[in-house]
């Protein structure tokens, strides 16, 4: 993209490609699935930026090990559940931006830390 939410994403998480996982677990991910996508992100290869789909979110090991992925690596990974994905869908059906659910997901994770 050459403009807008997704030319920002290239940009600042070298993110050529987005990395995209889904889990469809019944728990919180935990901290394998966090490193099980971090493996992907390379600065030369797909980029710093994924995004991991799941039922009910991430427990405390993930959220950590997401907070050190991005303080040690740079990599970027956000974590969407059920609500965002169907925050996302009426945001669009409504002519808005579905982009915006996962701005706003960086933006809360960046300001936390």
């Amino acid at each position: 993209s050459s403009e807008g939410f997704w030319r920002f994403i290239r940009e600042k998480y070298l993110a050529d490609y987005i990395v995209i996982d889904s889990k469809n677990y019944k728990k919180p991910i935990s901290k394998p699935q966090v490193l099980q996508i971090a493996n992907y992100l390379k600065e030369h290869g797909a980029g710093l930026f994924a995004v991991i789909f799941t039922r009910v979110g991430s427990d405390n090991g993930a959220n950590l090990t997401i907070r050190e992925q991005w303080m040690v690596h740079r990599k970027m990974i956000v974590v969407l559940n059920d609500e965002d994905v169907e925050a996302m869908l009426l945001a669009k059906s409504a002519g808005g931006e579905a982009t915006n659910i996962i701005g706003h997901a960086i933006e809360r994770f960046r300001l936390s830390i």
